[in-house]
């Protein structure tokens, strides 16, 4: 309050409701296969090291490298 008047009122800028269809639109995007949401899990340990340099290697030899190193 400034001088006994309301300057400004706080409230929630997204409605229950409005989470709720964006809910239903997310759920409908990935039952079509068009996203698939995250699993919540935090990335990797390694997941922001660089990987090998340009040239040196290839994109192939990496993601096989990768998937051997995953099992």
């Amino acid at each position: 309050m400034q001088g006994g008047k309301v300057i400004a009122e706080l409230v929630q800028s997204v409605t229950q409701a409005a989470r709720d269809d964006d809910e239903v639109i997310l759920a409908d995007l990935e039952r079509r296969g068009i996203i698939k949401r995250g699993s919540g899990e935090p990335f990797p340990e390694d997941f922001f090291e660089p990987g090998p340099p340009a040239g040196q290697g290839g994109t192939l030899a990496a993601l096989q490298e990768e998937r051997r190193k995953r099992g």
